[in-house]
């Protein structure tokens, strides 16, 4: 028993000794890593430091660049503006000059073309003229022709009329005439049939 409670208490030292060990050295390790990060922390700063001053110095240089650029930039539309309105009067005198020519030119030009119109229009208004004139007696060509062409149809209508209605009259009297002829036939007929009764009637 004895032995059993010297070997428990010697494994419970010798893993209390592991632990104060182990303790110790995850300090040590934090106490690195934390001095490590203090020192990358400075050398980050250092270097976040130089780019922003060479960042600095060089919108300050781009600045400069660009004041002289601008410079530059405004002094050549200075003279390109110069240059072109110079040449702008210069188009705009010849153009000036140009309209002024065209509206001689035109001037004579439309006293040709006002001749011409005329001429033109003296020679359609004649043509139109005979034109409707011919128009016109084709009309009454045409009215006349039409006139004709109605009173023929006319014409010819009443006489296939009048044969149609000579045509029933005689089929009408013939049917009279075959009428009176039947009713005759009949009435001699009946005379005889009367005739022959009275004749018996007498007798009797």
């Amino acid at each position: 028993m004895c032995c059993i409670f010297g070997c428990c208490s010697f494994c419970s030292c010798y893993l209390n000794q592991l632990n104060s060990s182990k303790i110790l050295e995850l300090r040590e390790e934090q106490r690195r890593q934390i001095a490590l990060k203090r020192v990358i922390g400075r050398m980050f700063h250092q270097v976040l430091s130089g780019a922003f001053q060479r960042w600095s110095e060089t919108i300050e240089e781009r600045k400069a660049q660009l004041s002289e650029e601008e410079r530059r930039q405004q002094l050549m539309k200075r003279i390109l503006s110069k240059m072109f309105h110079q040449a702008l009067s210069t188009a705009f005198e010849h153009w000036c000059e140009r309209v002024h020519e065209r509206k001689a030119e035109l001037s004579e030009e439309e006293r040709k073309q006002l001749v011409l119109r005329r001429i033109l229009s003296k020679m359609f208004n004649k043509v139109l003229s005979g034109a409707f004139e011919r128009w016109c007696e084709e009309i009454e060509e045409r009215r006349a022709e039409e006139a004709r062409k109605q009173a023929l149809m006319k014409r010819i209508t009443m006489r296939i009329m009048n044969k149609c209605l000579c045509t029933c009259l005689d089929a009408w009297a013939e049917h009279v005439r075959e009428e009176v002829e039947k009713r005759a036939r009949m009435k001699r007929i009946v005379g005889r049939m009367l005739g022959k009764c009275l004749s018996l009637a007498f007798e009797r």
